[in-house]
């Protein structure tokens, strides 16, 4: 069916007052639908790509703070490491030392010889014997978080 013979049937058909209402009415709001329905999809886009910027920045400092706590207690051990109470075989001045530079964290320092015994351990209290070492101990230089 062209443009003519449709236009030609369209003069002939009369409607009555209320199919006119119903198409004005859709007349005016589809294009609100429509045109909310974007502005709604486009403030959500918004918002997502806004938290996803906010979250990446919050990981990014999350991860500086890590890299800073694990950079700062590896510094101390290697600090700890180079002490001339460990050559002099001073294992109760280490512990205290080891001790102390722990003091603020929730680290201890385990000090094993290559028997797999105890030499210093800063986890039990005073007058307490250090765990046994039975077990296969971590590489030296591992750092162990209880």
């Amino acid at each position: 069916m062209g443009l003519q013979p449709w236009l030609a049937w369209s003069r002939t058909v009369r409607l009555g007052l209320r199919p006119h209402l119903i198409i004005f009415s859709l007349a005016l709001v589809v294009p609100v639908l429509l045109y909310s329905a974007l502005v709604l999809h486009r403030s959500s886009e918004s918002e997502r790509l806004s938290s996803e910027r906010r979250a990446l920045e919050i990981a990014r400092g999350l991860s500086g703070d890590i890299d800073r706590e694990i950079f700062s207690i590896v510094t101390t051990l290697e600090t700890l490491a180079t002490s001339d109470t460990l050559t002099r075989k001073a294992f109760d001045e280490f512990r205290a030392q080891a001790t102390e530079a722990f003091k603020s964290r929730p680290w201890n320092v385990a000090l094993v010889d290559a028997g797999n015994r105890h030499l210093v351990d800063t986890r039990p209290a005073n007058g307490e014997t250090p765990p046994s070492s039975a077990g296969p101990q971590p590489p030296i230089g591992k750092i162990v978080r209880e």
